[in-house]
């Protein structure tokens, strides 16, 4: 155990010492900053403008409708195309759409249509996040340091989230929503010319013949072929149902029971961000493959329990606390997730894996209407602790049917000794 901690930092270093590495973490962090800084000056400029707690949501709607549309093609797309080609390409398209919304709002021509427009627009970006760039990761990466690659990554992610709201919070104070979208351009083209640096990936040769339809149930075979990838799966389905659509409420909670502005909702959600850093830092540090799947459920069920707890708090001070722990919980989440996924799965595979994923990951904007029409109907604290406890059910649900995800071994099934091996619940 003691030597465990030098190893798995030696392995977080080692990653940084690839110039692929570093340039796909540098594309990916400037990218997780524009979404943070745009998700809650979006935000903000739609509660301004509407005053509704559902118009807020569907912000956030339109921003994760192309996962449920396109989600599932992304890992066949991924698949049969050069990966940094289609990252190039996203990133100016992303670049453009934020130039043209800054245009429109310097303008003072921005409405919300646009804004929405806009989201679903990056939505379709954002789609390609798992199948494109976390596969070169895990490329690059390997299978010994997979866990240490998706815990930078999310340690990233996280940090942006803290930096993200606090910069979108003071800017939207000072320069409205335009700003925000010129912020975006500038960042987007960053992330652009870093990706342009990349050395061309290997194509993974596809069959002869072989439909795109096919691609697709190659994909999902690798669901149903294997227990702890169905059960993983089927928690980032509960968490994007019952989770994560909570904190689109935030704002509206921030202003409406905790009377804050905008630059204090940005703190508020920056400390999420902040425990979710901490968290994965240590993770990154200290995690091996045994602790996987404990870490994963563990940081999930934390962080639904943190969210019925800031829709039962009045005080802005433990309020910051609650969000502070549900960070951690994220981290656990967010860090294991991928590792999991990547490191059960054949790398030539994992394209079609990824596509899955993000099409689970599109079980979001269900969930955002969800809890939208429950906000307009009981208020948005109240909306949020009902979601919460909803997730808390179906996640006890998921580990009784997915044994797998609490260390249990399943007896062999017929069909897997059929195949001369037992499911394994840990790598």
């Amino acid at each position: 155990m003691k030597r465990e901690a030098p190893s798995s930092a030696r392995r977080s270093l080692s990653l940084f010492r690839e110039a692929r590495f570093r340039r796909l973490w540098i594309t990916g962090g400037l990218g997780w900053m524009v979404r943070w800084l745009e998700i809650l000056s979006i935000a903000l400029y739609a509660l301004e403008v509407s005053g509704s707690a559902f118009v807020v949501a569907s912000m956030m709607f339109a921003r994760t409708l192309p996962t449920v549309l396109l989600g599932g093609l992304t890992g066949v797309v991924a698949e049969r195309f050069d990966r940094r080609t289609l990252m190039a390409f996203g990133l100016a398209g992303m670049c453009i759409n934020a130039a043209l919304l800054a245009a429109f709002g310097l303008a003072g021509a921005l409405s919300l249509w646009h804004v929405a427009a806009g989201a679903a627009l990056s939505g379709v970006f954002w789609c390609m996040e798992y199948s494109v760039r976390r596969t070169l990761v895990a490329d690059v990466a390997g299978v010994e340091r997979m866990g240490n690659a998706t815990a930078i990554d999310s340690a990233t992610h996280h940090f942006t989230r803290l930096v993200g709201p606090l910069s979108g919070g003071l800017l939207y104070t000072t320069l409205g929503l335009p700003g925000a979208y010129v912020i975006s351009t500038v960042l987007y083209a960053v992330a652009f010319v870093s990706v342009l640096g990349l050395a061309p990936a290997a194509k993974r040769p596809v069959a002869a013949g072989a439909s795109w339809l096919h691609s697709l149930r190659e994909g999902f075979g690798q669901v149903r072929g294997h227990r702890l990838i169905a059960g993983t799966l089927a928690v980032t389905v509960t968490l994007n149902l019952f989770g994560f659509p909570c904190l689109s409420m935030i704002p509206v909670i921030g202003e409406s029971r905790l009377g804050l502005g905008p630059a204090a909702i940005g703190v508020l959600i920056a400390m999420d961000g902040a425990g979710a850093l901490a968290g994965t830092m240590l993770i990154a540090v200290l995690v091996r493959p045994s602790l996987y799947t404990r870490i994963y459920v563990t940081g999930s069920a934390l962080l639904l329990v943190m969210i019925l707890a800031l829709g039962l708090s009045a005080h802005f001070w433990l309020s910051l606390a609650i969000m502070l722990t549900a960070g951690l919980g994220f981290a656990g989440f967010a860090a294991m997730q991928s590792a999991i996924l990547l490191s059960h799965t054949p790398s030539e595979k994992r394209p079609l894996l990824m596509g899955v994923l993000t099409l689970c990951i599109g079980a979001g904007p269900i969930g955002l209407l969800h809890i939208g029409l429950l906000a307009e109907w009981l208020g948005a604290p109240r909306a949020v602790a009902i979601t919460a406890i909803e997730g808390l059910v179906v996640l006890g649900v998921v580990l009784f049917v997915w044994p797998e995800l609490r260390g249990a071994r399943r007896r062999p099934s017929a069909e897997s000794e059929s195949h001369g091996k037992a499911p394994r619940p840990d790598a």
